[in-house]
């Protein structure tokens, strides 16, 4: 999907994105790091597939700046409009009221996502559940930069 950069009109069209780059490489890793003892497999895919979402809006937001620079742009077009923000002014970095009020909303998003997710670290085979909670803990912390 990144081969020929795209505009994502809807917050769900860009959801799509973030779940096939991100959430689709922790579906994968679920059978090769293991599930604990009788966890439910659909249970946690789903904790997976939040996760992933939390973890690439949170890179959506830290390279928001880089990736515009190289042609590519990864929030809802339909999110700036609600903001009266467009491509041009993220271009510009013009970081105005509106501009911290729409990252504002994206990180209440975001962290939300991770709360939703962190319960399912239970549900990974005991050896991998700090390396996988450490990860997700210290990249929530992006957020707060």
């Amino acid at each position: 999907m990144d081969v020929t950069p795209k505009r994502y009109a809807s917050r769900k069209d860009v959801e799509q994105y973030w779940y096939l780059v991100a959430s689709t490489v922790g579906l994968r890793s679920l059978p090769i790091i293991g599930l604990a003892p009788r966890a439910n497999p659909d249970l946690t895919a789903a904790f997976a597939i939040k996760l992933g979402i939390a973890l690439q809006l949170t890179n959506t937001l830290r390279d928001t700046g880089e990736d515009i620079g190289r042609g590519r742009f990864y929030l809802a077009l339909e999110d700036l409009r609600a903001f009266g923000l467009t491509e041009q002014n993220i271009r510009q970095r013009k970081a105005d009221e509106r501009f911290a009020a729409l990252m504002e909303i994206e990180i209440r998003r975001a962290r939300s996502l991770y709360r939703e997710a962190l319960p399912g670290i239970a549900l990974l085979d005991r050896s991998v559940r700090a390396a996988v909670g450490t990860a997700a803990l210290l990249y929530r912390g992006i957020l707060t930069r």
